[in-house]
This record gives structure tokens, sequence and C-alpha cells, in this order.
């Protein structure tokens, strides 16, 4: 039988070096990963290429070329914003608001988070499972500016894609961890992204998201990159498990898992540097369901954390 590109999704993850794309196949009951691509770019995306008259179209065309390349018959596709071009706040809100209350709510929530006009943004929400450490519901609300989410479109059209969804890439991630790993309810577990300007802390209780966290890294960093993100690291989980009140009956977290995007530094690199608290290897191929030929592509020991975020993208 034949691919039946119908049943399939991309998930594109773009880098400021390269582009990191996922198919899965959803035709049966398991989803499987059809395709593991990392593409390299001629195109450096940043915020900057935005504002380009010809950006997007530049962009396109280049990630058409690339699939073709690579014999990638897909249409359907989601793609991931990063922290630094869009919005996500996690609040409290009340269950008994009406729809058209809460969007009203949210939407001055957000104006409260940005400079912008908020009318020139698109806003959505993600009401969250209450974890058990969550005094009241929560839910995360995230924004972008319309004219971001039109480049992402124009990319599309001109790449000859059907956008499904766009969302941030730290969600992407917690659908990756999801599908992958399963700890106890009331387990503390902390997700690391190391980017080449900037890190992400996603706080779980059991496998739900009950806080998150970044910074940006200055250019002194990266004069020792491991070591000094290391540091950075060990004090910002220390700072946030105390923030979040998790010490009830322990000191740590009882597992760090760490990823990368966007950098050329392995994640087993920084895991030897660790000497406080041990950390661990998100693999997004744990317990996915993989088609044979992959094994000629991909070598499993290694890390291949940079396509946490594209695999999340097509489990939404």
């Amino acid at each position: 039988m034949g691919k039946n590109p119908g049943n399939r999704l991309l998930g594109i993850s773009f880098g400021a070096e390269e582009v990191n794309l996922i198919e899965t196949d959803s035709s049966s009951k398991e989803v499987k990963v059809t395709a593991v691509k990392k593409i390299d770019s001629s195109l450096p995306f940043s915020i900057d290429l935005i504002s380009e008259d010809n950006g997007a179209e530049l962009l396109g065309s280049e990630l058409k070329t690339a699939l073709e390349e690579n014999e990638i018959a897909t249409k359907k596709v989601s793609l991931s914003l990063d922290l630094s071009i869009g919005s996500l706040i996690q609040i409290p809100y009340h269950k008994k608001l009406s729809e058209k209350d809460l969007d009203s709510h949210l939407k001055w929530e957000l104006q409260q988070y940005i400079e912008d006009d908020v009318d020139d943004y698109i806003f959505d929400s993600y009401k969250l499972i209450s974890a058990p450490s969550m005094k009241f519901p929560e839910l995360i609300l995230v924004g972008a500016r319309t004219k971001v989410v039109d480049f992402f479109r124009e990319v599309c059209d001109h790449a000859e894609l059907d956008l499904k969804s766009i969302t941030m890439d730290m969600l992407s991630a917690v659908n990756t961890f999801e599908k992958n790993y399963q700890h106890g309810t009331e387990e503390k577990t902390a997700i690391v992204e190391i980017g080449e300007q900037k890190l992400v802390f996603i706080l779980l209780e059991g496998n739900l998201l009950i806080g998150h966290h970044y910074i940006f890294l200055d250019a002194s960093v990266r004069s020792d990159f491991i070591n000094n993100v290391s540091e950075l690291i060990s004090l910002n989980l220390r700072t946030l498990f105390t923030d979040h009140d998790l010490g009830k009956d322990k000191a740590n977290f009882d597992q760090v898992y760490v990823y990368r995007s966007n950098t050329k530094y392995s994640v087993n690199s920084l895991i030897e540097s660790s000497t406080e608290q041990e950390l661990l290897l998100f693999n997004p191929f744990e317990k996915v369901r993989l088609d044979p030929e992959l094994s000629d592509e991909l070598d499993f020991l290694d890390d291949n954390s940079e396509f946490v975020e594209p695999l999340g993208l097509t489990l939404i």
C-alpha cells in the first residue's frame, strides 16, 4: 500500500541555521514517525526576517525546495513560535466566567503583559488540568502579533503547505514529554530547553504543567557556554523549586530532562558537566513508534533532542 499524505502531518521548527522537521502518520491507532530531517538553511531565521518585504517568500521557497529534495509530499503542517516572537502567560481564572467574559479578561491580561496595542495581537488559551499543588484553576494564554502569524501563513503559502496550527515551542515540548514519559502524580519534574540565546524551564507535577520560566543569555555566557549554562541551570532550578513551594518533603526536582534547540552544543556535554543535580537527556523517541526505515538515518544513542519540539507539533 502506498503512502497516504492525507494521514500525515509535518511538525517544523525554524532555527537560525537549520530547520528541524518531523513527519508522522496517524492512519493507525498509534502515531508513527515516518521522517526525521535536519535541513541546513541558507536563510537564517530571525525576527528581522519577518520585517523584510520578501522574507516570507524566500523562506517559503527554500522550504518547498527542501521538501521536494527530501521527497516529502505531506502538505499539512504545524509550526512553533519561539518565546522571542510570542507571549506565553500562565494565569488563574474563574470557572464561572462565560466565554465572552473570559475572552475580555484574557485580552486585558495580555495587554498588561505587552507594550504594543493588544488589538494588534492574535491570542488563544488552553485550560490546564489542575495539578495537586494548584490552589486555583489555571490556563495558558498564548499571544503573538498578527504580523508574525501572517508571516508564517505566507511562508506556508509559498511552500505550498496547508497550515493547521501554530503554537509555542514550549507547549509542543510538553506534548512530546507526555508521549514518552510517565511519572507519579506528585513527582516534580523540570524540563530545560537549551537554546543559543535562551534557557527555558518547564515545571511539571506528574505530567501536568504547573509553571515555566525563561531567561535570555547575553554574549558573556557564550565565552564558556557549557560551564556557564550548567551554573545557570543549577541556580534557576534551586530558585524555581523554592518559589513554587515544591520542597515540603524533598530538596530537589525528582528528575530534570534537558533538550536543545537552535544550538550546536550537545546536551550530553551539559549532562557530564553538571555536579549539583542529575540531568537526563530528553529523548523524543523514547517510546514513539518509528518507521523501520529510520533506523539507517538515526543514531538512537546520540543526542536527538533537537527534534523534541517538531515532534510535539504533530501530537497536538
